[in-house]
């Protein structure tokens, strides 16, 4: 993503409830992006870095004494006073890949629950991760577990050089410099090794991913919010899907309205373009349909379903009748015995 990418992508995710872990190489902006973020929204910013801790104690608080009656009754973890109690901001958890492993199970529970131990982040409150990636540039820890990288929306935060110009613009840096880096790109930072995220989908993801999707309007930026959630794989398979999905011919078209569809349906059943994948879907969803009915279409809509069976290839056809002569109900209609109009239409496109 970009720098207008990732400022989009922010609020979406923090609608549906999907911590946002930003992975790009140092010096590229990540904290400035999220404490900038912070600031145009009115959110107050607590920058942690989690490779400056030594253990879980550091995040989780340490342990005292509750007393009653002077006596020692329980113990309760202090909470660590840079922990936020209201209003509203973002908890920024930086350099995560650089924490103690024993600390990562506290972040954990932060990124997943909103809570470590009897701590719970108010309201108002969201959290951001960000991470080197693990190139040879950097000492970092693995970060492949999937049981723990699956709570994120993984950004590779990749800004472009006319991002860092506009950024100079506003921050008053040196006309010169501007400049020379408008002519010369490449002077920007030094050439780092290219890195891609390891992202792989769980049930969890995809139940986060729809929360996503039902936010976001813009698809480019859905691609590159998939892609942090559900990886490259299932992102260029399922956005391949949702083109077939939106303007896809469904049973009940074919059974009530097939003059609407007959046009794009002969485009699948064409030998350059056949789709026995659709074809098939629409077959099954057509026997569905006459099932939920109990087997009662009337002559026109019977009609339809001859004209679909008279069009698509005939093992198509030959399958989708067999299953057809399952619904008892459906068989003394006269379609499958050919003894009404749409019967007789059926047997002159089939023969």
């Amino acid at each position: 993503m970009n720098v207008n990418q990732l400022k989009s992508a922010l609020p979406i995710l923090f609608k549906a409830r999907v911590t946002p872990l930003i992975v790009g190489h140092r010096g590229i902006g990540k904290s400035t992006i999220v404490k900038q973020y912070a600031k145009d929204n009115d959110m107050d910013l607590i920058d942690i870095r989690l490779g400056l801790m030594s253990d879980s104690g550091d995040l989780i608080g340490l342990p005292d004494f509750v007393k009653e009656g002077g006596n020692t009754v329980a113990t309760k973890f202090a909470k660590p006073s840079f922990l936020p109690t209201g209003g509203k901001g973002i908890l920024f958890l930086d350099e995560i890949n650089r924490a103690p492993k024993e600390l990562l199970q506290a972040v954990f529970q932060l990124v997943l629950d909103r809570r470590i131990g009897e701590y719970e982040l108010p309201e108002g409150w969201e959290v951001v991760c960000a991470m080197n990636p693990p190139t040879e540039e950097y000492t970092v820890l693995d970060f492949s577990d999937s049981a723990f990288s699956d709570r994120f929306c993984q950004i590779a935060f990749k800004p472009s050089p006319k991002d860092w110009i506009e950024y100079a613009s506003k921050r008053g840096i040196n006309e010169s410099i501007i400049s020379f880096i408008q002519d010369q790109n490449d002077a920007l930072s030094p050439k780092l090794s290219d890195f891609n995220l390891e992202v792989a989908p769980s049930q969890r993801t995809w139940e986060l991913f729809d929360g996503v999707e039902k936010l976001c309007n813009d698809q480019n930026l859905l691609q590159e919010i998939a892609l942090g959630m559900i990886g490259l794989e299932q992102t260029s398979a399922y956005f391949s899907h949702l083109k077939d999905f939106k303007g896809r011919i469904k049973g009940v078209d074919v059974i009530d309205n097939f003059k609407d569809i007959e046009d794009a349906l002969k485009k699948h059943c064409e030998v350059e373009t056949l789709r026995t994948d659709l074809i098939n879907v629409i077959g099954n969803e057509i026997v569905e349909t006459i099932e939920e009915r109990e087997g009662k279409l009337g002559n026109k809509q019977q009609l339809n379903v001859a004209k679909f069976l008279g069009m698509i290839p005939k093992d198509l056809s030959i399958k989708i009748i067999r299953d057809l002569w399952k619904i008892r109900s459906f068989i003394d209609s006269g379609l499958i015995l050919g003894t009404n109009d749409a019967g007789k239409k059926l047997v002159e496109l089939m023969s």
